[in-house]
């Protein structure tokens, strides 16, 4: 009876280290997490670097922010009625963009005469009508003594997103990125915020944990 008590509580103590040492690794994948989040500085105006391909593509690349949920709401990355809309958000990105298009010639044009716009004008006006080369963008308006008027403005964007781990080399740990792949060249990323939000298991839920527990017991049941 007494070998039985010993042996239960064995595995009781068994269980106790596992889960100090659970607690014990968990607490330094945390500190390690909030060492990297740490040193991309401010979380709300996260940096980014952009390269711009010979076609005039542009790659902005970011390290991926990895951070619990309770770390995103608290820097506002993550809001309460995403989360009530959506279960278990497991990463977020923020785009923000800017297009420019420079100076521009644009020869005046016969006015369509299928057009019931025109029809119903009943003053002296130029029309015009533009398409960029590659469709990126076109507009069409008119010029008469008051001004200018614009109308059916289009700009065609075309964007991927990529969020994976970048090699960095032989022996070295890879890097979780974000990389987002501008395609319109008249269009410049100018911020760029990324999460990944990550949930921890209980400790019971870990496999590692019941193949320890597991393994203690055998063992001391077998003796």
């Amino acid at each position: 009876m007494k070998n039985i008590s010993d042996k239960i509580l064995i595995i009781i103590l068994a269980v106790i280290v596992c889960i100090l040492l659970f607690k014990s690794c968990e607490s330094q994948n945390d500190y390690t997490r909030l060492a990297n989040a740490l040193e991309i500085s401010d979380l709300n105006n996260q940096k980014f670097k952009k390269e711009i391909t010979k076609n005039g593509i542009e790659i902005s690349k970011q390290n991926q922010l990895i951070l619990n949920k309770e770390e995103a709401l608290a820097n506002n990355l993550l809001k309460i009625e995403e989360l009530k809309k959506f279960k278990k958000i497991k990463s977020k990105v923020s785009i923000v963009t800017n297009t420019v298009i420079d100076t521009l010639y644009i020869p005046f044009k016969e006015i369509p005469k299928n057009d019931s716009i025109f029809n119903k004008l009943n003053y002296n006006f130029k029309f015009f009508d533009y398409t960029e080369k590659d469709n990126w963008f076109k507009f069409s308006g008119i010029v008469d003594s008051k001004g200018v008027s614009m109308y059916d403005v289009k700009i065609r964007n075309e964007f991927s997103l990529l969020i994976a781990d970048e090699k960095m080399g032989l022996f070295r740990s890879s890097i979780p990125k974000v990389v987002l792949t501008n395609m319109n060249p008249y269009t410049n990323t100018v911020s760029l915020k990324n999460i990944q939000v990550i949930y921890k298991k209980p400790f019971y839920k870990k496999e590692w944990f019941w193949f320890v527990l597991g393994g203690t017991a055998t063992i001391l049941i077998s003796k």
